[in-house]
């Protein structure tokens, strides 16, 4: 999801009159292409983010 969100407008930039729906194909090929190395700094960011939000949701509730 990381990967997607940082990419899209890129993509969709280079690509301009594709639907949402074939960008997100353009997308997840491109993740699938990644070795595991590549899709690392992407799982890292994504699990700062959710600690993040787990985080503010938790303090909000207090």
């Amino acid at each position: 999801m990381m990967f997607s969100c940082l990419n899209r407008r890129e993509i969709s930039e280079k690509n301009p009159g594709l639907h949402a729906s074939q960008i997100t194909k353009l997308l997840g090929h491109e993740w699938r292409q990644m070795s595991a190395e590549q899709q690392s700094p992407y799982r890292r960011k994504a699990s700062h983010y959710v600690k993040e939000i787990l985080a503010k949701t938790y303090a909000t509730e207090q």
